[in-house]
């Protein structure tokens, strides 16, 4: 018997694809694209589901940053 994820979507620490698409502030398509590029990381612990680490999530964030015109280089 498999448990139920709960209806917040939080599932020890992860989140689902839904709750990851808000969170980034992206269409669920753009994060389906991401995913596919490997820009965001992801489990997939079956084929119904597909789980999200917030601190990865952030950190794919900080990876992809541009930095602004003028912005010190050395500071990172």
């Amino acid at each position: 018997m498999r448990a139920a994820l709960p209806s917040n979507g939080h599932h020890d620490g992860y989140m689902r694809r839904k709750e990851a698409a808000e969170y980034l502030a992206i269409s669920q398509r753009t994060l389906t694209n991401l995913m596919a590029r490997r820009v965001i990381p992801y489990y997939k612990p079956s084929s119904r589901i597909t789980l999200f680490s917030k601190s990865e999530l952030d950190a794919a964030l900080q990876r992809s940053r541009s930095r602004a015109v003028g912005e010190d280089l050395s500071r990172r």
